[in-house]
């Protein structure tokens, strides 16, 4: 199961990455997905993705928290979700 290609672990069904509370509308994260798809989903894909997350978005700040806090908020919290994503596809 671990040659499998990240579409297959789910199902045949093509995942998403969609990102709420950082930009000014929830958008998906078609950078860090490009880095997933096509690939064996090892660790270092997982690592690599986190860090294309916010290319696809402008990063808003506002009264309760800066854009670079949530810029990197988003990039610490995308590790973990995408590990355990990982793991939950596997079985």
């Amino acid at each position: 199961m671990m040659g499998q290609r990240f579409m297959e672990y789910f199902g045949g069904f093509l995942p998403g990455l969609g990102v709420t509370g950082v930009g000014f509308t929830p958008y998906r994260a078609r950078a860090a997905e490009e880095i997933l798809l096509g690939t064996a989903v090892a660790e270092q894909d997982v690592a690599t993705a986190p860090g294309a997350i916010l290319e696809d978005v402008e990063v808003a700040g506002d009264a309760y928290a800066s854009s670079d806090y949530r810029g990197e908020t988003c990039r610490l919290f995308a590790q973990p979700a995408l590990e355990t994503a990982r793991t939950q596809a596997r079985g």
